[in-house]
């Protein structure tokens, strides 16, 4: 086994607390849900009702802000 060789624990991924573990469990799925559910509003918001687009584009800056806090979170956990 040669000494030069890089610490490999250092290249590893750092183990999560059964509780962080559950989180990005449940982030992992609860991602892919809203990405549906943004695609689904992206289609309403071409709609030619009116409130039918303001419904979705409220509803849309919502999801889409709860998603980024979301997979910023994701990314901290999977590191």
């Amino acid at each position: 086994e040669p000494r030069n060789a890089p610490d490999s624990s250092s290249n590893t991924k750092k183990k999560l607390s059964f509780k962080e573990q559950r989180e990005f469990d449940q982030l992992d799925e609860q991602i892919p849900i809203l990405e549906a559910e943004i695609k689904e509003l992206e289609e309403k918001m071409c709609s030619s009702d009116f409130s039918v687009v303001t419904e979705a584009t409220a509803r849309y800056k919502e999801i889409t802000e709860q998603l980024e806090k979301m997979m910023t979170r994701w990314e901290e956990l999977a590191i």
